[in-house]
């Protein structure tokens, strides 16, 4: 007799066990659930709110978790070309990292064919930057010239 109490104790233990552990296994896939979905409501407002090209540059340079480039803010920027389906910007702001130097980057910007901007590429310009701060001085020094657009920067010194 006792052992039959003994066992019906134990398969009502492990039902509860088996209760507790359902419950955990349905709390922990809907929560990857909802995160799976809020990432994808969030990438395609994101996405959306680019078509918009001044919001697509404070985006792509204050944003991203792999962004070697992240800006902590943007102080400014300058368009410099744009035909309505590719622009040059330059933007200028804070390092995202210590000691949080002021930078500025060279932006080329497409739009791909649904409508949205997506950056391309970046080019580091805050050498260019000093080199233009130490020629208001009138004193003669190199000043460092871009090349080509298409290809992988390429620099050469020239004598101004």
């Amino acid at each position: 007799m006792s052992t039959k109490i003994i066992r019906t104790k134990k398969k009502s233990q492990k039902k509860l066990y088996l209760k507790k552990h359902n419950k955990l296994k349905l709390l922990l896939l809907s929560l990857i659930f909802a995160i799976i979905v809020f990432s994808i409501i969030n990438s395609k407002y994101t996405s959306y709110r680019c078509k918009d090209l001044d919001y697509a540059i404070k985006n792509y340079t204050t944003t991203g978790i792999f962004n070697k480039h992240k800006l902590y803010s943007v102080e400014s920027y300058e368009i410099k070309f744009s035909d309505g389906n590719f622009a040059i910007i330059d933007v200028k702001g804070l390092e995202n990292k210590a000691p949080y130097k002021v930078v500025t980057y060279k932006l080329h910007i497409q739009k791909n064919s649904k409508g949205t901007w997506k950056v391309k590429e970046y080019y580091p310009r805050s050498y260019c930057f000093l080199f233009s701060e130490l020629q208001s001085l009138h004193i003669p020094l190199f000043k460092l010239t871009q090349l080509s657009n298409r290809v992988n920067p390429v620099f050469a010194f020239t004598y101004s």
